[in-house]
């Protein structure tokens, strides 16, 4: 066998063993999806040919990309019934301005969770969408919420009022503004 011959087996054994790929389906299972080969010369007829792989993901993360994303597929032992995805970014989507020791987890609807190389956690939402924390169970409230009185408290303020007024009548108002949130802790436990 000359080096142009075992040159081409080698090539031809890689090629089949690592492969660049499009994902064209999710499907219903984040730990699947059919992804599809660029066509080499679609002028010619030739047809991209959907492939159903396994998707492998860091363990404690799961993301479903965007159809169209690229990806790098392992044929396990060279089998095409064995692909495994191993790695899909498209990069129309997240932050483009990451310096080095600097992760971001994003999403399409451009939601986001950045770590600083200087220790920072960034969590971002798009204006007028929601951060909600443990499903919604407790509400958490931020500097300039405003304050909501407690019924017992509105009573209160009623009765002590009225008692007031039937001394003096007209001396006191009941206060309807009770000022804004002007302070919190830097963590909170859900």
């Amino acid at each position: 066998m000359n080096d142009h011959a075992l040159r081409n087996k080698i090539l031809g054994i890689v090629q089949r063993m690592a492969q660049y790929n499009y994902l064209v389906n999710n499907g219903d299972n984040p730990g699947y999806a059919f992804v599809d080969s660029p066509a080499d010369d679609p002028d010619s007829g030739e047809q991209d040919l959907q492939q159903p792989v396994r998707k492998l993901q860091p363990f404690g993360f799961r993301g479903m990309p965007p159809v169209g994303s690229e990806g790098v597929i392992l044929a396990i032992r060279g089998s095409y019934s064995q692909k495994v995805l191993v790695v899909c970014d498209n990069f129309n989507y997240g932050p483009k301005d990451l310096k080095d020791g600097e992760t971001a987890m994003y999403s399409i609807g451009k939601a986001t969770i950045k770590l600083d190389k200087d220790g920072t956690i960034h969590i971002d939402a798009p204006m007028g969408q929601k951060v909600i924390v443990n499903g919604g169970t407790l509400a958490v409230a931020r500097n300039t919420d405003p304050v909501k009185v407690a019924t017992t408290m509105a009573a209160w303020i009623t009765a002590v009022s009225n008692f007031i007024n039937g001394i003096f009548p007209g001396t006191v108002t009941p206060p309807t503004d009770f000022g804004l949130i002007n302070g919190g802790a830097g963590a909170f436990n859900a």
